[in-house]
């Protein structure tokens, strides 16, 4: 025990879950890069997997390896509350066995940290079935990014709700069931403030990376030259807003007009 415990120590494999990885587009390629670039500098082997409709030059460019049938953003199909609950269950079954699917062909080693990042309740679900067949050998850390905000809702809707209930039973029941090993974060303070309502260990925030992956993310039809090169912006003195992001209500678009009047 005391020579499997001090070779998971000294493990320098790192695993990073991204489901929702398909192509350039969002925010899953380049932040999976940040993460990964700031890792391999501390010497960590990173292997990263991702959706199984990753393109075949992002699979041969980067040897990310394509694993998953649903990604974070595969939502169940709105037919009907109690159709969507049976979906979001059949895709946590089939999420968990491609877990386990991968670390028995592609994640031979001991891992010293999985990472899985933008997670939806499906995937929570998943990582649970796989976890009751399965141990890990490293931490499992797991980035929650938004919240249905947990602190507006009752302590009996947190509980016994379908929907409501996932995040704080399948947050808690990994953490319970990994002792220790099992850790939450979150991308701002707001999000943790609310998660620390439903779960009951330490949450840790990480910011979102600003890196060389934001600000020359690979784009198809312009060179990753930098922002002023591939939007043609002159040099200037002036305050230069960007936006990073789809244009939609929940990113915070519509904020940018009111925004730009008070500078």
């Amino acid at each position: 025990l005391r020579q499997k415990r001090s070779c998971i120590t000294m493990s320098k494999n790192v695993l990073i879950v991204d489901s929702g990885l398909k192509n350039l587009g969002g925010h899953n390629f380049s932040y999976t890069r940040a993460v990964q670039s700031a890792l391999e500098q501390k010497g960590f082997a990173v292997t990263v997997l991702a959706n199984r409709n990753l393109s075949g030059d992002l699979v041969r460019n980067t040897g990310y390896h394509p694993v998953f049938s649903f990604g974070a953003y595969d939502y169940p199909l709105g037919v009907s509350k109690l159709r969507d609950l049976q979906y979001l269950y059949a895709q946590s079954v089939i999420y968990s066995y491609e877990l386990d699917h991968a670390f028995r062909h592609l994640v031979k080693d001991e891992q010293a940290l999985i990472f899985c990042h933008t997670v939806n309740d499906f995937e929570l679900i998943g990582w649970h079935r796989f976890l009751s067949r399965r141990r890990l050998s490293g931490k499992l850390v797991v980035l929650m990014r938004y919240t249905p905000r947990f602190q507006s809702c009752g302590w009996l809707k947190r509980k016994i709700h379908p929907y409501w209930r996932i995040r704080p039973h399948y947050l808690n029941s990994l953490h319970s069931r990994m002792k220790g090993n099992f850790v939450l974060v979150t991308d701002s303070e707001p999000l943790t403030e609310d998660y620390a309502t439903i779960f009951s260990a330490p949450i840790i925030t990480l910011p979102i990376p600003i890196s060389e992956y934001i600000l020359s993310a690979e784009r198809q039809d312009f060179p990753s030259d930098g922002v002023c090169a591939r939007y043609r912006l002159e040099p200037t003195d002036r305050i230069r807003l960007g936006y990073v992001g789809d244009a939609r209500e929940a990113k915070g678009f519509p904020l940018l007009p009111g925004l730009v009047q008070q500078i």
